[in-house]
């Protein structure tokens, strides 16, 4: 069975890299982001979804809301996915 993908968007780069480093350490697959934006991007060019995405609440609000609607609707997709690989 692959890694777990996690996705951790934070804005602050030592909070980014201590949750990265502390995931990886943990075995799982970790991706960052700086912000929603790049969050966006890396969401919509991997055709593999994340299994989870860590996201830093205090995120700017008009891209903070809609990184946190495409999570959302990626949300059906994962679970669909897992039920498939039972």
């Amino acid at each position: 069975m692959s890694a777990v993908r996690i996705l951790v968007v934070e804005d602050e780069p030592v909070i980014r890299l201590f949750v990265a480093c502390i995931l990886a350490d943990a075995g799982f697959q970790v991706e960052a982001a700086a912000n929603a934006v790049e969050a966006l991007r890396q969401m919509g060019a991997r055709s593999l979804l994340f299994d989870a995405v860590i996201i830093d609440v205090g995120l700017p609000a008009k891209w903070g809301r809609r990184a946190r609607r495409r999570i959302a609707r990626d949300a059906e997709r994962i679970a669909d996915r897992d039920r498939e690989r039972s």
